[in-house]
């Protein structure tokens, strides 16, 4: 219990030091010089934050999340394009630690009870970057280029296996529900049907 705890507690401080250094960022980059200076090396620390160990696996729905996605649309409104290449590496990047932890077991499902949390945060991560490359995305034409490169080929074809291979899983697994709770009706059935007799 004393473990969750400071997890728990590390979470929060983490969330909040997102939060504030994202409204901080907010106003810091309305000044396109910032925006300039910023982009040379600042977009690949904030993507960092994404994939930091002690994220809640559900990061990208908090408030913290929003805010940041905010200084993204902020960064993007200046150049959507150079920020939409360094979004499709880093996702790219993402994608193939993924393939790699999930490795070359093509029989084990992705999800199951004993999942490794490595593979959870990676998920949540990769939620995180196609969020925010569907934000930057409103603006297509200035971000085309990028799309047709060799990572944005490579995130699509990677991003629709794994599609796949999620919604193969989820329908597998209701399958195998509905089939254990008709096979358990049924046993239900024989038994009522013998005490009857």
């Amino acid at each position: 219990v004393e473990g969750r705890n400071t997890d728990q507690e590390k979470s929060k401080h983490l969330l909040e030091f997102i939060n504030v250094l994202s409204k901080f960022l907010e106003s810091l980059l309305k000044n396109e010089e910032h925006v300039r200076l910023f982009s040379k090396r600042g977009i690949e620390c904030l993507l960092k934050l994404y994939t930091l160990p002690n994220l809640p696996i559900s990061f990208y729905v908090s408030p913290s999340a929003q805010c940041l996605s905010s200084a993204f649309r902020s960064l993007s409104f200046h150049n959507t394009a150079h920020v939409v290449k360094i979004l499709l590496a880093n996702l790219n990047q993402q994608l193939t630690e993924f393939e790699t932890l999930v490795g070359n077991d093509k029989d084990k499902p992705i999800i199951h009870k004993d999942i490794n949390p490595a593979i959870l945060h990676i998920l949540s991560s990769i939620d995180c970057f196609t969020g925010l490359l569907a934000n930057m995305s409103r603006a297509p034409f200035g971000s085309l280029a990028e799309w047709t490169g060799v990572y944005g080929v490579n995130v699509c074809l990677s991003l629709g296996q794994l599609q796949r291979t999620l919604l193969w899983e989820i329908s597998g697994y209701n399958l195998r529900n509905l089939a254990n709770k008709s096979l358990k009706e049924k046993a239900k059935e024989k038994e009522k049907e013998k005490e009857k007799e």
